[in-house]
C-alpha cells in the first residue's frame, strides 16, 4: 500500500523518501510486521504494515519532529493513496450501469444514523467524469458513512476498514482501468513542535477473486482473529438486562431479587443513564431532559441511591450476574461539577450549553483513567459503557491553534486511544462498550479495543420494530463479528425477540420504573433466553445473506451463520407483517454435493435430511402466518 502526504506544499510519497531504518518480523500468529522508517527534513516518518491471511494488509503512519525547531507545514496525509487496476470501461454518460456486471462498482457502508438502513451498502458504479467522494460525519467514524468500503468488478475486488475514530474521508478517482484510492484524517493543515510525535489513520485491505460473499467472510474472520479483544473472542457475550439508572434504589434492588430467584439466567446487569449527578428529582427514564443536566458530575447520586450504589453492586453479585456501568466522560454541561471546577480542562462554543472535555491534554487523559479505574474496581465492574452523544468535530476545530489545523482532532483521538489501552492493560477481563448514540463510533481502533454493545439508538424506543433489527443485522453482519441490539419492552413477542439475536442481546423490559409491572414471566421468558444462549455462538462466524437486506414489510428477511469448523450452523427467517407469500426458497452458503445435512426446526423439533446435490437446488422454508418466524440448526453428517 502505497500513502503520500505534503510537507511545505509539495507531496511526497515513499518512493520520495529517505530510508533510514526498519525491520521485518514474525509474530506468533504467523503474521509478518514490517516497519519501515523515512527521512525528510525535519520529519522523521514510521510506517508499520502487516500481512495477513487471504493477502489483506495493513498499515499505520507515524510523524516526528525530530528537531529542535518547529517543522514545516504537513499537510493532506493520505494513509492509503494507492492504484489499483481494474479493467473496466467508463461508464457513459446518461447510463446509471444497473444490471450490468461490466463497470467497477462502490459499496459503501451506511452509518448509525437513526434509520432502518444502518449498515446496509450503497452501491453505485464508479464514473471517470465524477470522482466517489465521501466521509463520516460530525466527527464521529460511523456517523453518516461508515470507515468499510468496497470495490468489485464481477467476482474481482477489494475490501477496505479504516482505523480512526475521528473524520475520516475516501475519495476513489477513475481514469480507464486505473483506480486511485485515498483516505486519511480529514482537514489536516499543520506543523509539529519540536519532539512532537502523531500517528494518523490506520488502513486494512484485502483483495479477493471469489465474489463478495466469500471476500466478506474472510476479511470478517480477520477482523475477529486479529482486530477484537482477546477476551472477546475468548467467551460468548451475555444476555443483558439493562436498567435506567435514575430509577430508585429500593425499586432496583427488588427487580434483581426477582431474577435471582428466577430461573431465567440474566448474566449481565447493565445500568444505564441517569446514576449520577446533584439532582433532587427522579426522571422516569433518558427521555427525561433532567437527567441530562447533570452530565459531567459522575459521583453517586445519593437522592436517588443513598447506598451510593454499593448495595446494588452487592446485589448484582450475589445474583451471579456481571455488572456494566454507563460513562458519557467526554461530554460535560456548563451548570456540572467537572466544568464548573475544571472549565480550563474542556472546549466550548458560542451559545452551547454543552462543553467537550478536552482529551487531547494528558492531564484529563489520566483524570479519566483514574475516574473509571475507581468505578471499575469499586463495583466489580466486568463492563465499561462509554457513550458519546455529540459530534465532537466543531469543538476540535475551534480549539485548533494558529497554523495547527486538525492538531486537536489528531491528540484528541489519540488521547482516546491511550486511556482505553490503559484501562484494559490495567484490567484485563474489563469489555468496553463503545456506544456513541448507539453504534456511531464503529471502525477498526475501536473494534481492536471494544465491542459496539448498542449498535443503534433505534431500539431506545420502547416500540420499536423489530425489522428494523432484522435490516441491521443483516448489514453489519457481513464486517463486523460481535455487535449487540436490543428487545425493547415486549420481551414475549417470539418475533421481535428472535429479530434482536446477535452475538450479545439486551432487554430492557425490566428496568423501568414507571413500565415495569413487577412481574416476570418466567414461562415464557425462559425458552426464549435459552434458545438465543444456544445459537449466539454463530453469529460472528461466516455470514450469507440468504434473503438479501430487504427495507420492506412486504418481503421475507433472515440469514444463515455458518462454523465451516464445525460443519454446522442456524438459518433464520421471518415473514414480515404485509408478506403475501407464506414460502421462500433460498441458496444457502458453504454446501458441498459430497454431504448429507441434517436440519431441526426448533419450534416443531421436525428434522429433515438433504443431501448438498439437492440443496444446490434451494431449501425451502414454509410460514403461514404473516410476521412469524423460523429458526433452524443444520450440520453436516
Amino acid at each position: 500500500m502505497n500513502f503520500s502526504f505534503l510537507y511545505d506544499g509539495k507531496r511526497y510519497n515513499a518512493c520520495d523518501l529517505t530510508r533510514t531504518g526498519g525491520n521485518t518480523r514474525k509474530q506468533k500468529d504467523g503474521v509478518t510486521v514490517n516497519t519501515c522508517v523515512y527521512s525528510l527534513g525535519a520529519l522523521r516518518i514510521t510506517r508499520e504494515t502487516r500481512v495477513y491471511p487471504f493477502g489483506a494488509q495493513y498499515a499505520l503512519l507515524h510523524f516526528e519532529n525530530v528537531s529542535d525547531v518547529s517543522s514545516k507545514q504537513l499537510s493532506d496525509v493520505r494513509d492509503l493513496d494507492e492504484t489499483y487496476e481494474f479493467d473496466a470501461p467508463g461508464l457513459p454518460l446518461g447510463y446509471s450501469g444497473y444490471g450490468s456486471d461490466k463497470y467497477l462498482m462502490l459499496g459503501k457502508m451506511i452509518g448509525s444514523n437513526h434509520s432502518k438502513d444502518e449498515f446496509q451498502m450503497e452501491t453505485k458504479p464508479v464514473m471517470d467524469e465524477i470522482p466517489p467522494e465521501f466521509c463520516c460525519r460530525g466527527g464521529r467514524s460511523s456517523q453518516g458513512y461508515a470507515p468499510f468500503f468496497e470495490l468489485s468488478l464481477r467476482n474481482e475486488g477489494r475490501l477496505f476498514a479504516l482505523g480512526w475514530t475521528g473524520q475520516w474521508r475516501v475519495k476513489i478517482t477513475k481514469n480507464q482501468s486505473k483506480t486511485n484510492v485515498c483516505a486519511g484524517v480529514e482537514g489536516v493543515d499543520t506543523f509539529l513542535k519540536p519532539g512532537e510525535r502523531i500517528r494518523t489513520c490506520s488502513v486494512l485491505t484485502m483483495p479477493f477473486c471469489g465474489g463478495l460473499t466469500d471476500a466478506h467472510n474472510k476479511f470478517k474472520s480477520i477482523i475477529k482473529r486479529f482486530f477484537t479483544p482477546h477476551n472477546v473472542q475468548n467467551r460468548e457475550l451475555p444476555f443483558f438486562t439493562s436498567f435506567f439508572g435514575g430509577s430508585s434504589t429500593d425499586f432496583i434492588l427488588r427487580q434483581i431479587n426477582a431474577m435471582k430467584n428466577s430461573k431465567v439466567p440474566f448474566e449481565c446487569f447493565w445500568l444505564d443513564s441517569g446514576w449520577y449527578g446533584e439532582h433532587k428529582v427522579l426522571c422516569d427514564s433518558e427521555f427525561d431532559g433532567r437527567g441530562g443536566e447533570q452530565t459531567g458530575s459522575w459521583n453517586v447520586n445519593t437522592f436517588v441511591h443513598p447506598g451510593g450504589l454499593d448495595d446494588v453492586a452487592k446485589a448484582v453479585k450475589d445474583a451471579g450476574m456481571e455488572f456494566m456501568l454507563w460513562f458519557e466522560a467526554e461530554k460535560a454541561v456548563q451548570t456540572s461539577y467537572n466544568y464548573r471546577h475544571r472549565p480550563q480542562w474542556h472546549i466550548t462554543l458560542p451559545d452551547t450549553h454543552t462543553t467537550l472535555l478536552n482529551l487531547a491534554l494528558p492531564e484529563t487523559q489520566d483524570y479519566l483513567i483514574e475516574l473509571i479505574s475507581g468505578y471499575i474496581e469499586r463495583f466489580s465492574l466486568s463492563y465499561y459503557r462509554q457513550d458519546f452523544n455529540m459530534d465532537p468535530l466543531p469543538y476540535w476545530q475551534a480549539a485548533d491553534p494558529v497554523g495547527r489545523k486538525g492538531m486537536t482532532q489528531i491528540l484528541y483521538v489519540t488521547g482516546m486511544y491511550r486511556v482505553w489501552d490503559a484501562l484494559l492493560q490495567k484490567y484485563p477481563h474489563l469489555i468496553i462498550d463503545n456506544c456513541a448514540s448507539g453504534g456511531r463510533r464503529i471502525d477498526l481502533e475501536t473494534l481492536s479495543r471494544s465491542v459496539p454493545c448498542w449498535r443503534s439508538d433505534y431500539q431506545c424506543a420502547f416500540d420499536s420494530d423489530g425489522e428494523t433489527a432484522q435490516c441491521h443485522t443483516s448489514g453489519i453482519s457481513a464486517w463486523i463479528p460481535y455487535s449487540c441490539t436490543g428487545v425493547g419492552l415486549n420481551v414475549y413477542d417470539k418475533y421481535k425477540f428472535r429479530s434482536a439475536y446477535s452475538a450479545a442481546l439486551n432487554s430492557n423490559f425490566f428496568g423501568y420504573q414507571h413500565y415495569a409491572d413487577g412481574e416476570l414471566n418466567e414461562t415464557a421468558l425462559l425458552p426464549l433466553v435459552e434458545e438465543f444462549r444456544s445459537v449466539r455462538k454463530y453469529f460472528s462466524c461466516d455470514y450469507y445473506p440468504i434473503f438479501g437486506t430487504p427495507l420492506d414489510n412486504y418481503s421475507w428477511s433472515g440469514w444463515q451463520f455458518d462454523r465451516p469448523e464445525h460443519g454446522d450452523g442456524i438459518i433464520m427467517a421471518f415473514r414480515r407483517d404485509k408478506c403475501p407469500c407464506d414460502s421462500a426458497t433460498v441458496l444457502l452458503g458453504n454446501i458441498s454435493e459430497n454431504k448429507v445435512y441434517e436440519f431441526t426446526d426448533a419450534d416443531g423439533g421436525e428434522t429433515v435430511r438433504m443431501s448438498g446435490a439437492e440443496l444446490k437446488n434451494g431449501f425451502t422454508i414454509t410460514l403461514p402466518q404473516a410476521r412469524s418466524s423460523k429458526l433452524i440448526r443444520y450440520k453436516a453428517e
